[in-house]
């Protein structure tokens, strides 16, 4: 008889809680490390495209990305944002200042 991991019984118990539309109520996944957003955005200087849906810190991300639209650091053809915690001069300073 041979064992099962225990890395094994929780990949087959994830799994098993997977349903279409997202993971079960009350499902805990490892925790993963945090890199932070000026990082992720620093690999490229040019995206074509930016897409933002968190629930929560897009508020956050996108004072982030005025800064680094702001100092030329950073270029972004179109962004996407469901917006979450965003305020109406942010919103005006996308619109006006950086042509969104």
């Amino acid at each position: 008889k041979s064992e099962v991991s225990e890395d094994v019984k929780h990949k087959i118990k994830i799994n098993k809680l997977w349903r279409a539309g997202g993971w079960a109520m009350g499902t805990r996944l490892p925790p993963v490390g945090e890199i932070p957003l000026v990082q992720v955005l620093s690999y490229h200087r040019e995206y074509e495209l930016i897409k933002m849906d968190a629930d929560g810190p897009e508020g956050e991300w996108l004072h982030v990305i005025d800064g680094l639209l702001s100092s030329g650091a950073l270029t972004i053809k179109s962004m996407v944002v469901e917006c979450n915690g965003c305020t109406a001069s942010m919103m005006h300073t996308f619109q006006h200042k950086h042509g969104y």
